[in-house]
């Protein structure tokens, strides 16, 4: 395993509570081969479903319906989009809108977002580049695991990407904030709450922020940053977390979640 691709999988198993991206998958490589069920058996004997090899892909139209809008957002002549940074005051920090349910594809200007079907986000963004033994695939620049009717349940993108030509950076959230941003800068967006670094965990010195949202009527109520006040079904619940990387001091890894 690359030490990048190493990074990428000790992030996400310590973004993600449930450990869903802690087993991070290999694609196939010369000393493995694919087999009847498309898989990749390495030298270990250890199976890893691949999928197919592609360079950057971002889709030369999008509909309307996917379309990333907002005043922040300024289109490009080269059919991508610029996403400013959208500073709040106060609790406005804190609330939760459609619009932040997804990342903003700055490559094609489409909103990549949770409930969106398999096939919708694949004509935007191309195919995975791999997809590892829990179904979490892994395309250029973002990690999307579906649900069991194929709709956008987890998105994930993260610093230190599986492939060299890959590109992270393309994915912003819908307020400007991207990988890499300092705290300062993600507090003046989303807020200053942060969440202690558990005992115990190796990536203790790991700043982290976790928001919780839980859908009120037409709209969501912000629900804190511990888990543990939750009652009840969290099923409407949605999951917004960030890690701050201990070397650089900015964003390493946004998470979006249904669910917690």
């Amino acid at each position: 395993m690359t030490k990048t691709k190493k990074l990428l999988c000790i992030g996400l198993s310590a973004m993600l509570a449930a450990g869903i991206f802690s087993g991070c998958g290999k694609k196939a490589t010369d000393s493995g081969k694919l087999n009847e069920n498309n898989t990749s058996q390495s030298e270990s004997g250890h199976d890893d479903t691949v999928g197919p090899d592609s360079t950057p892909y971002a889709a030369q139209s999008v509909p309307h319906q996917f379309e990333a809008e907002g005043d922040n957002v300024t289109k490009r002549e080269d059919g991508g989009v610029d996403v400013a940074v959208d500073a709040r005051d106060g609790d406005d920090r804190y609330e939760f809108e459609d619009e932040d349910l997804g990342f903003v594809d700055t490559m094609s200007g489409a909103l990549i977002s949770i409930g969106m079907s398999i096939d919708d986000v694949e004509s935007l963004i191309g195919e995975p580049r791999y997809i590892d033994g829990q179904d979490n695939r892994f395309y250029s620049g973002i990690a999307v695991k579906y649900d069991d009717d194929m709709n956008v349940e987890r998105l994930v993108v993260a610093a230190g990407n599986m492939e060299q030509s890959d590109n992270p950076e393309r994915f912003v959230t819908p307020r400007g904030i991207k990988l890499g941003a300092s705290e300062d800068e993600f507090a003046s967006v989303y807020g200053d709450q942060y969440n202690d670094p558990q005992d115990g965990d190796e990536n203790s010195n790991t700043s982290r922020a976790v928001r919780y949202y839980t859908t009120d009527g037409d709209g969501y109520k912000y629900a804190g940053n511990d888990f543990t006040a939750l009652s009840g079904d969290n099923s409407s619940t949605v999951t917004q977390s960030f890690m701050f990387s201990p070397e650089t001091g900015g964003l390493s890894v946004i998470s979006l979640q249904k669910g917690v």
